[in-house]
């Protein structure tokens, strides 16, 4: 019997041995009974002096919140863990310590260093926090395409990420050779001599050189004139990472801090995944700042070809009423006074010359339509729901399709662009159902909103693919509705065409009050 409990205590000596642990017996009082010291660091004292001291003595800092795992284990009968820091052979280190209950008023301890885990599970959830930080920059640089809203958010949430307060970004300007200031935070406003920056000059040089992030400590190279300027502004150090889109370094995104602080490899590993983030936003900015003013030039290019167009039809208006009219007027007259002396041997002749009176009264109507219809309308004057009116009353009359007008709301007095490009829209597609729709009615609608004007032309003609005739509008020559599409555009306005076998075409087109 006596061989075997000694051959089992052995046999707990080894596997006590075995436990890389530090092993102690306290009791209630927070006393070490007993004491084996961890395998990879030495103990505070030699074990052999550990025996009889208490927590308040060893670890004082530690011994409140010990004593109340070792009661808590205690009182319950299960085990109890705390996890605490330390310093330990000069160094900060986490633990993990045990609470087991090994008798009334003892408890064995097992301490644990736990500081490569905690290292391990911070890192884990400082690369969680980047990665979320980097899906919050995706989504808010997408949700504009607007150049300055894309470089100042960029700038601010990059700030956020490493907590900094100064930050700007330059574009790379080819022309001049220099990098150009587009976006600052917590630098003076008006100091024109950080507005340029020379591209083989400091970290951000060095960034479009190497197409690698370059860090800065200023009190290094104080004998550089650029870097006295960040010396008076109270910076003390910063990075700056490429900004890269289409293989291109595009610019560059720089932050500095005015405290005295390290910029570690993950947050320069992080600055420079954000700059791989803004560097394509950017540019699809600048491409939209382009096309932005592309169709700026081209508004403005339509508008002076509007007003000259206006000019021009004002012209032949008055050459058709004034030139051409009379001519026809005296045309008209002559006949007349031919066919009054002749005889009545001569009837035949007679009701030649009265044919070709009625045509002659046909072309001068037909003139005077023309005219009517080149002339701007009186919109100042009659308003826009009159202008439309007359308009359909002319329609009718000449193209013999039953034409009707109304209007729905309260009239809003449009500015004279607007309006006439309105009755310029209804002109042109009262023209399109005279020539290609073989209409038997057609209305003409003017629904007004408070926000928005609606213009319906409607007929009951033949239909057309309507999406497939505007695609190719241009090569097919159907430029009125080319025509009809660009005003609705400079109007801020939508073009809408439906067109279905047996219901006829409906043009709609809405446009803002304030346009």
């Amino acid at each position: 019997m006596e061989d075997a409990l000694r051959e089992s205590e052995r046999r707990n000596q080894v596997i006590v041995s075995a436990i890389p642990d530090l092993l102690c017996r306290l009791d209630r009082a927070g006393k070490y009974l007993e004491f084996r010291p961890a395998h990879e660091w030495d103990p505070i004292l030699p074990p052999s002096q550990m025996v009889g001291k208490t927590l308040d003595e060893v670890v004082p800092e530690l011994a409140p919140m010990l004593k109340e795992a070792i009661a808590e284990a205690l009182d319950s009968g299960g085990i109890v863990i705390r996890e605490y820091t330390l310093m330990r052979e000069g160094q900060l280190r986490a633990e993990e310590a045990r609470c087991i209950p090994a008798g009334p008023n003892e408890v064995l301890a097992l301490v644990r260093d736990i500081t490569e885990r905690k290292q391990v599970e911070q890192e884990r959830s400082r690369r969680a926090a980047d990665l979320a930080m980097l899906n919050q920059i995706g989504a808010a640089l997408s949700a504009s395409l607007d150049l300055q809203t894309v470089l100042d958010q960029a700038l601010v949430l990059s700030q956020e990420a490493l907590r900094l307060n100064v930050g700007a970004i330059y574009l790379v300007d080819e022309e001049r050779g220099l990098l150009r200031r587009v976006a600052f935070r917590g630098t003076p406003e008006g100091d024109e001599r950080t507005l340029w920056l020379p591209m083989d000059q400091g970290p951000a040089g060095e960034c479009v050189t190497t197409r690698r992030p370059a860090t800065l400590r200023i009190r290094e190279h104080l004998d550089e004139p650029w870097v006295q300027r960040l010396h008076q502004q109270g910076i003390v150090g910063g990075v700056a990472v490429p900004l890269i889109s289409r293989g291109q370094v595009i610019g560059v995104l720089s932050v500095a801090s005015r405290e005295e602080r390290e910029f570690p490899p993950h947050e320069i590993d992080l600055l420079a995944a954000i700059g791989a983030q803004v560097g394509p936003n950017i540019h699809n900015g600048m491409l939209y700042a382009e096309l932005q003013a592309a169709h700026e030039q081209a508004g403005a290019f339509s508008a002076k070809l509007d007003e000259t167009l206006e000019l021009e039809r004002a012209n032949l208006s008055r050459e058709l009423h004034d030139q051409l009219g009379q001519s026809l007027t005296a045309i008209k007259l002559g006949l007349q006074m031919t066919r009054g002396k002749l005889g009545k041997e001569q009837a035949q002749l007679s009701e030649a010359l009265q044919r070709h009176i009625h045509l002659v009264d046909e072309t001068i109507s037909r003139v005077r339509y023309l005219a009517a219809g080149l002339r701007a309308p009186a919109l100042d004057e009659l308003g826009l729901p009159a202008v439309l009116r007359e308009l359909a009353v002319n329609f009718e009359r000449m193209s013999s399709i039953p034409t009707r007008f109304w209007s729905s709301g309260p009239e809003t007095r449009l500015s004279s662009e607007a309006g006439l490009a309105l009755y310029r829209i209804a002109q042109e597609s009262l023209t399109n159902v005279a020539r290609h729709a073989r209409a038997s009615q057609v209305n003409l609608q003017l629904l007004y909103s408070p926000t928005h004007v609606r213009l319906v032309i409607q007929d009951n003609g033949v239909s057309f693919d309507a999406k497939a005739t505007l695609s190719r509008a241009v090569q097919d020559g159907h430029l009125g509705l080319v025509g009809i599409s660009e005003r609705a555009r400079l109007l801020g306005g939508t073009l809408d065409i439906e067109s279905e076998p047996g219901l006829g075409t409906s043009v709609v087109i809405d446009i803002p009050i304030t346009a």
